[in-house]
């Protein structure tokens, strides 16, 4: 298994993830600050990039200080559309501290085959997402448009090299960069 990549473990008082009552005290967050080459601070930018887990309404999960989450399997059962979602969620959060005004792109790498150590060309992606100083989202594996190649409204996704069974035991990777 790969070890998880980021700088902090902890709360990410900004995040709501696009909801409420989706916790943000146990998020993996990495901080890049780019200083465009040169010595003068005041045109820096810095970008917050996080990602973690939760459990779906009154579905478990666990996580360790080291990036790794533990969640329970199985769909979630209740009604149509996410009768046949997984019992957990992935969210995710970019933040700039400055107008990105098109300088950055930020793609979302997620992971439907539950073997380890998935290749990352074998992954999904999401991209087009940087689209303001602030967007965050929380999604689920089971959400149809991740498992589609598409462009919809900016946001584009590339479907991964395996299908989603929210029913296998398994290990799962997400990354943004």
């Amino acid at each position: 298994m790969t070890a998880p990549s980021f700088d902090d473990f902890g709360e990410l008082p900004a995040a709501t993830f696009g909801g409420s009552g989706i916790p943000n005290d146990h998020v993996a967050i990495r901080t890049i600050t780019d200083d465009n080459g040169t010595a003068d601070t005041s045109d820096d930018v810095t970008i917050t990039l996080g990602l973690t887990a939760h459990g779906r309404y009154s579905y478990s999960q666990w996580y360790g200080q080291d990036g790794y989450f533990y969640v329970e399997r199985g769909t979630f059962g209740g009604t149509l559309p996410d009768a046949n979602y997984a019992r957990w969620n992935f969210d995710w959060y970019v933040e700039f501290s400055k107008d990105p005004a098109g300088a950055y792109a930020v793609e979302l790498l997620y992971d439907f085959d539950p073997g380890a150590d998935t290749a990352e060309t074998d992954l999904g992606s999401a991209g087009g997402l940087a689209y303001d100083t602030q967007f965050q989202n929380s999604w689920n594996l089971g959400m149809d448009f991740l498992g589609v190649d598409s462009a919809n409204s900016g946001l584009y996704t590339q479907k991964p090299n395996a299908s989603f069974d929210p029913v296998a035991e398994g290990e799962y990777t997400f990354a943004l960069k």
